[in-house]
């Protein structure tokens, strides 16, 4: 394989990654290859799928209230006590659903979050929306009320942030 890699790039010399990132790399692809097919014999691909996407979700959604963080005119021990939060595990949930036929998402609510918490996630989602274009602004997936959340709050959720 490595020397195939060689040939591409004209040389060992040209080419851009290590024997150790390559051995690496394949490592990784094989193993991803291995948990697909054993999810594809299982016929768990659709789950996984779903999975991935609302883990996704999660991410962008954490992505977005970050950036919006840094633009915010809070002070800096304001901003420094919501970025402790800005985690995954402090990240709601959404699945998608169809309603009338447009696609939605259903925001699964964390119980154990605090109403300070809420707002200030309220006010920084307002914040990203509000920094969008308008085109933009009008093609996002509307989000409502779903379930609540079956999670437990995070070991280590300050007092502020989470419910007693």
């Amino acid at each position: 394989m490595k020397d195939q890699v060689y040939h591409e790039y004209k040389g060992e010399d040209n080419c851009p990654w290590s024997l150790v990132q390559m051995k690496a790399a394949f490592k990784t692809y094989m193993r991803s290859k291995r948990a697909s097919e054993k999810r594809s014999r299982n016929d768990q691909n659709s789950a996984h799928v779903i999975l991935c996407r609302r883990q996704n979700r999660k991410r962008e959604k954490l992505g977005r209230r970050l950036k919006s963080l840094d633009s915010k005119t809070w002070n800096a021990a304001k901003k420094a006590e919501v970025a402790d939060v800005m985690r995954v595990d402090y990240m709601s949930s959404e699945e998608s659903d169809l309603e009338d036929g447009s696609p939605v998402y259903l925001v699964k609510p964390l119980v154990w979050e605090s109403s300070d918490l809420k707002k200030r996630k309220r006010s920084l989602d307002k914040h990203h929306r509000e920094s969008l274009p308008s085109l933009v602004r009008r093609r996002v997936i509307r989000r409502k009320e779903g379930p609540p959340s079956l999670r437990n709050k995070p070991a280590s959720c300050p007092e502020w942030a989470c419910q007693q």
